[in-house]
């Protein structure tokens, strides 16, 4: 794979590849973090009752993988038998189409086997409050502009709200399918002292992604060669970060039926 450096911008570190996310160390300790955060979020490695008893697992994939936290964790755990195959698959800048995704796992998940489906939430909320942040904050800002970049590079941020249909298109069991919020806390809302550096920083590689797009100027977004708007606007992140946001963590589960 190519790499280039993009420019740099305070308090973030570089983006290192064209890969969507970094792969140099600062990425893959920000990756780290990231895993510990949303581990607590979704409530351990299994979010979900499984389908099938853990003693009659045969293998679980883990699709978009990044550095492989899940399921070194996972098998560091204990909680699932040595002889669970564990697999990871890693998405590169452009996701599979997520109705031929959600199709072919659905053809190759074992009769009775489990999908879990993870995926954030769009919008910021005031930790205090439980209000959502105004687009006239800096959190506010950076995730509209975050989901406009995805919807227009093609990545299906926008297409969760189908999740359950195309569920039941690939055959899922209807009654089995499930929805479940939880909260993900960034700086001081977030209540352990120990994961509370890594819950303020996860969300990094979008302000250096953001930075090193200039498409979002024309909508009143700090362009690269603004480093006086990009310190206002990290400015406000950092402050908001400090006073307590979070933002939603969904995690959708279904069963496949074939037996």
């Amino acid at each position: 794979m190519m790499t280039q450096e993009s420019p740099a911008i305070p308090g973030v570190g570089r983006k290192q590849t064209n890969y969507l996310l970094g792969r140099g160390f600062t990425e893959s300790k920000r990756l780290s973090d990231q895993h510990e955060v949303l581990l607590k979020a979704a409530g351990g490695y299994i979010p979900v009752p499984l389908s099938t008893k853990c003693e009659m697992l045969e293998a679980i994939l883990d699709v978009g993988t990044g550095n492989g936290a899940w399921l070194l964790g996972l098998r560091q755990s204990g909680i699932i038998p040595p002889s669970v195959e564990l697999y990871g698959v890693d998405i590169s800048d452009k996701m599979m189409p997520s109705k031929e995704l959600v199709r072919k796992l659905g053809i190759n998940l074992q009769p009775g086997g489990t999908i879990v489906i993870m995926y954030p939430g769009e919008v910021p909320y005031d930790h205090q409050t439980e209000k959502p942040l105004g687009i006239d904050t800096a959190p506010g800002r950076l995730f509209s502009a975050f989901l406009q970049y995805t919807a227009s590079a093609g990545l299906p941020r926008q297409a969760v709200a189908t999740l359950p249909k195309l569920l039941l298109e690939a055959g899922f069991d209807p009654e089995s399918i499930a929805i479940t919020t939880k909260r993900i806390n960034l700086g001081s809302a977030e209540p352990d002292s120990d994961l509370r550096p890594a819950s303020a920083h996860h969300l990094d590689f979008v302000l250096e992604l953001m930075c090193n797009l200039t498409s979002f100027s024309q909508h009143g977004f700090p362009s690269s060669e603004d480093p006086i708007g990009w310190e206002k606007l990290i400015d406000g992140w950092r402050e908001a970060t400090e006073a307590g946001f979070f933002y939603d963590l969904c995690i959708l589960s279904a069963r496949n039926p074939k037996l």
